[in-house]
C-alpha cells in the first residue's frame, strides 16, 4: 500500500469512528457512561474501576470516553459536578430566604440551608449511590477527592460572601 492510499484509509478510518461516535451519542452514550460510572465507582471506587471495564458495563466504544469527558478523572468530575451543582443551587435559595428573616429565625433558616440539600440527597435519582460514592472516596484518601471538593465546593466562599454582604 502506498503512502497516499494509506492516508486516505486513516482517514476513513477516523471519518468511522466519529460517525460512530456521533450514532452512538444520539442513543444517550453520555447518560450512560455517566450512570455507570457513578454506579461502579460507588461499588468499587474511582481506583478499582478501569476505563475499559467501565466502557465495557456501559455497552460503549472506549473511546466514547475520552469523546465526552477526556479520561477517566475528567468522568468522575463530571459525575460529582452534576450532584453538587443541584445541591449548592438548593443552598443559595435556602440562604436568599434566611436573608429575609430576622433574630433567631434567621439563623434556624441558614443552617437549614446548608443541612436540608445534604439530607435531601437520599431522596433524589442517584443520590445514595453518590452518597456511598462520596463515603469510597474517601476512603480511598485521594487528592482526587480534595480536588473535585474544591472544584464544587469552593463556591462556599461566595456563599460566605452572600452572607457577609446580607447581615451588615
Amino acid at each position: 500500500m502506498d503512502k497516499a492510499t494509506s492516508k486516505r484509509a486513516l482517514a476513513h478510518t477516523g471519518k468511522a469512528s466519529r460517525q460512530a461516535l456521533a450514532r452512538e451519542d444520539k442513543d444517550g452514550t453520555r447518560e450512560r457512561i455517566l450512570r455507570t460510572a457513578e454506579r461502579l465507582f460507588a461499588e468499587r471506587g474511582f481506583s478499582g474501576v478501569s476505563v475499559r471495564e467501565l466502557a465495557a458495563a456501559a455497552h460503549v466504544n472506549i473511546a466514547s470516553i475520552g469523546y465526552h469527558f477526556s479520561n477517566k478523572e475528567g468522568l468522575l468530575s463530571e459525575v460529582y459536578r452534576r450532584h453538587c451543582e443541584p445541591l449548592i443551587e438548593e443552598r443559595l435559595r435556602g440562604l436568599e430566604a434566611s436573608s429575609r428573616l430576622r433574630g433567631r429565625a434567621r439563623v434556624a433558616a441558614t443552617i437549614e440551608a446548608f443541612i436540608r440539600p445534604a439530607l435531601q440527597q437520599v431522596e433524589v435519582e442517584g443520590g445514595e449511590a453518590f452518597i456511598r460514592l462520596r463515603a469510597v472516596l474517601s476512603g480511598e484518601n485521594s487528592e482526587l477527592l480534595e480536588k473535585l471538593v474544591a472544584e464544587n465546593f469552593d463556591s462556599i466562599n461566595n456563599i460566605k460572601a452572600f452572607l457577609a454582604k446580607k447581615i451588615h
